[in-house]
Parts: C-alpha cells; structure tokens; sequence
C-alpha cells in the first residue's frame, strides 16, 4: 500500500477497497473486486466451460455486492466489468473497436464502487484531463485497456498509459529507453515506427504518459515474407543504433533470479553455472539495442507494411543481438499451438538452432555483419531463455504462485539447455 501512495487507517478513510461482507460505509468511496482465476491448462471445451461457470458467478456475486453497497449507505452505486488484456468497461466513454471481444462480453473480473453523493473524479480521469493539457486538446479516449503494468487508453491520435505504485515500474523504463533511443539517435526506418512520447507527469497517486498513436492494426501470427523482411531490417537498424558499447547486465544475474525460485538446489546450481558459463561464451558478441519484447502484439501494419513498434518499457542499448528475432519467431510457434514459452523454446527452437539452417537469420546477420555458427547461436537461444524468464518473474508476481507456469517454463526447460544435442 504504501508502495501505491496509500495509508491503511482504522476509521474515516477516504475510501475501503474490500470484500462484499467487510463493507461498512464509512468512506467516501467503497470498491469491491471481484474475480474468479481460471485453472491453468485444460482443452478448449474445458476452458469455455470453465469461463462460462466463472462468467456467471461473478454476475452473481455483483448483483449481490451491489446490493449490499447500497444497504451500507451509499447512494450511486456503478459496476467495472474488466478483464486482463481487454477493456475496462466504464460507465463513460466508448468501446475501443467497433464489436467487443468474447472476454469483454463474458468477464471474470468486475469493480462494484459505491459513492456518498455523486462520484468524484477518478486518477484515471484526471491522467485523461492532463494528457488532454499536454496535447493541447481533448483525447476522446475509448475504454482503457487492462495491462499488468496499468491502464492503456487509446484516443484518436494518442495513447496514455497511467499507473499507480509497483506498476509505474514499467512506465520509468519505458521513458528511460525511448530517452536514451532518441539521444543516439536512430535513422528514419527506426524513428518513424516509435510512439515517441509527448508528455508525462503525476496525478496524485499515478503517472501517466502520453505517446502519439501509430497507424496500422495488429497483423496475422504468420508474417508474411515481405513483412517479416520489414521486421528484420527494422531489427537490424535498431541494433546498429548503439552498437559497440559495453555489455550490459550480465546472464549470470538473471539466472540468479530463476535460481532463487527453483525447489531443488541441483537445478539452482545448474542454472547459475550456465549464465557464467553463457557470458564467457558472449562475451565477445557485439551488444546494440534490443526492444525486448518484439513479438506480434507489438506490432502494427497497414496495407501489409510495418508501421509501428510499440510497449517499450523493456527496450534498452548493451543488448544481445537475435534475441529480439528469436522471441518474434517463437511467439507465432506458442500462441498458434497454444503452449507456454518455454515448452514452445525446448520443442522448437532448440532444434532450430542445432540445425542452423535459416534465410531469415541469414538476413539479420548479414545486416549486422555477425557471423554465427549453431554453437553460438543456441547459446545465444539460451540466454533469450534466461533473460526473458527471469523478466517475467521480476515483473509479475504471481509466476510463482502458478505451478503449471513455473513447470512448463522453467523446470521443464533446465535439463532440456544443459543436455548435449
């Protein structure tokens, strides 16, 4: 709490954020959360069923919060329903798209928020009303978008990103590595793709950002040819940005972080010899800026053409090449066959790395005058292992807390990078 700016007080609080039968109407504000956390794992009919069941009792449960919120004395009372990865649907604004999607329609997550009289503005509005200041004009913003690192709301020209406590982590980073990115600064095929920013400050407990809107929509989980060629020289011209500086943080120090999680100490030891032993191996391999996060999602296209990169907060310079390249081609694998990233990297891009055998690598490499044999390229597999797990488990705390996460990406993966092909 006191991380997000707030104060755990024991009477007149300005507002308690509770469950339904702990509500007591002495605040100027009650929120009750809901949600229901589906299992992990399962078929498709399995998963459709256990999202209806949860839909269904997180209606029911809102219908009776509400009423309860009422009974405690607070006079309007509205309903947030919201789901991780869609929209928060607000009593004001708009949907973001045109027909929303089956977890907008059917969420397992909802806000109950009663108020004494008539609502007072949100963080979320005032970030909105102060963005609008920095652009010098309204957003009209559509519903934002529930991200694990904040709200996104898209307006017509613009996006803002607001954040409160521990998650305004990624909102530094993502100033900190557009910040260094335009002081190299990057050549046209570059900067004419970036979100680059165009305001930031506080609102009481929040931050917020304002970044201009690229054109484009999200493309296909297979790129095509062409534009995975785009991808490839927009790579490429990234990396070459800061190339030749000093190595940055070391594999040692994100395999310390997986380490610190596994339940055997075999497996720990294991993991810390391999990031010493990775970044002898690298040691020699020239460092540029990577985006870090540069897979389909973050991405858009019109008429087939690249158009934007975007979610930069974990971007920086002094990074591995290919790793970028190894997460866009192992991302269309996991989310087209549905697995996690690291049974998905033990599967298949292992074996594509001991096989050394692509164009499209060819290509990158060619750009970035790298030259690259299996042995180096699957430890270079390796390392985009350990910094992206280790990544995860920094951000997002509830890894931990996932056993079928932390099996499919982490136990199952150890043995797989120290077996001999």
């Amino acid at each position: 709490m006191l991380a997000a700016g707030a104060e755990l007080v024991d009477s007149a609080p300005d507002v308690e954020i509770v469950p339904t039968h702990q509500v007591r109407g002495d605040a100027g504000t009650a929120i009750v959360p809901l949600d229901v956390v589906l299992p992990e794992g399962g078929s498709r009919p399995l998963r459709a069923a256990q999202r209806s069941i949860g839909f269904v009792r997180v209606r029911l449960e809102t219908v009776a919060s509400r009423r309860e919120v009422r009974r405690r004395g607070y006079e309007t009372t509205y309903i947030v329903p919201w789901e991780w990865e869609q929209a928060a649907r607000l009593p004001t604004g708009r949907p973001h798209s045109q027909s929303l999607s089956l977890p907008e329609r059917m969420p397992l997550g909802a806000l109950v928020v009663g108020t004494h009289g008539a609502p007072t503005p949100t963080l979320l509005d005032e970030g909105l009303a102060a963005a609008s200041e920095a652009r010098g004009a309204p957003l009209g913003a559509a519903w934002p978008l529930v991200r694990q690192g904040g709200l996104v709301a898209i307006g017509d020209d613009s996006v803002v990103r607001l954040a409160v406590g521990p998650a305004s982590r990624e909102l530094k980073l993502l100033r900190a590595a557009l910040g260094a990115l335009d002081a190299s600064p990057p050549p046209p095929i570059v900067a004419e793709r970036i979100p680059w920013l165009r305001g930031a400050g506080m609102v009481g407990l929040a931050e917020w950002s304002l970044e201009r809107r690229l054109p484009g929509t999200a493309p296909p989980l297979e790129l095509p040819e062409p534009l995975l060629a785009e991808c490839v020289e927009f790579l490429a011209e990234l990396h070459l940005t800061t190339r030749g500086r000093k190595p940055g943080a070391m594999l040692a120090e994100s395999a310390e972080v997986i380490a610190a999680t596994c339940t055997r100490e075999a497996a720990a030891e294991a993991v810390r010899r391999l990031g010493s032993q990775l970044d002898e191996e690298l040691a020699d391999v020239p460092r540029g800026f990577g985006h870090g996060d540069f897979w389909t999602r973050n991405l858009l296209i019109e008429r087939g053409r690249l158009t934007g990169v975007v979610d930069w907060h974990g971007a920086g310079p002094d990074r591995l090449p290919v790793i970028d390249l190894l997460h866009l081609r192992l991302s269309s694998v996991f989310q087209r066959k549905r697995q996690y990233l690291g049974e998905a990297l033990v599967e298949h891009l292992l074996p594509w790395a001991r096989a050394r055998a692509d164009r499209i690598l060819d290509s990158y490499c060619r750009l970035i005058d790298l030259t690259l044999d299996s042995a180096r390229l699957e430890a270079l597999v390796k390392a985009y292992w350990l910094t992206r797990t280790a990544r995860e488990l920094e951000f997002y705390a509830d890894r931990l807390e996932r056993p079928v996460w932390m099996r499919r990406n982490v136990e199952v993966v150890i043995p797989a990078l120290l077996a001999r092909p």
